[in-house]
């Protein structure tokens, strides 16, 4: 399960508007389709997250393959604003793997969504593995679970 979310919307609605920020968000679509020829089920989950699952990857490195394959292509999609600025679509991910992190839907999607978390708050634009001991240690510090809203 991959949980995706996209870097940049709220900069790019305030500074140049939705219809940009739209557009944004249907490229990044364009590109997460993409995953739908190895077999994944992609939808968009809320105005900048889109949620991908992968049966069948054939091991964890061809996915991270496949998902930095995924980032390059992200980022090298660009849209140009009404200024002239080129903008590269960027977005944060995060991974759960069945049956090793969940073997829920609702386990994998929130085990996803807090690596997605855990990798904007350290490096955006990257695809993060759920980690259970980022999770214990983030649980222990702060006394809170995953994110509740978006």
């Amino acid at each position: 399960m991959v949980m995706w979310d996209l870097d940049n919307l709220k900069y790019v609605n305030d500074t140049y508007g939705h219809d940009y920020g739209d557009q944004y968000i249907q490229k990044a679509a364009g590109v997460f389709a993409g995953l739908s020829l190895v077999g994944a089920i992609v939808g968009r989950m809320a105005g900048d997250e889109f949620l991908a699952f992968v049966p069948n990857c054939g091991s964890k490195e061809k996915l991270m393959d496949l998902l930095n394959q995924v980032k390059n292509k992200l980022n090298a999609t660009k849209i140009i604003m009404p200024d002239g600025e080129e903008l590269a679509i960027r977005a944060s991910g995060g991974v759960a793997w069945y049956p090793d992190d969940g073997i829920t839907y609702e386990m994998l999607k929130k085990y996803a969504d807090f690596a997605m978390y855990d990798t904007k708050n350290s490096y955006k634009g990257a695809v993060k593995e759920f980690d259970q001991r980022s999770m214990r240690k983030i649980l222990t510090c702060c006394g809170a679970g995953s994110r509740s809203t978006g």
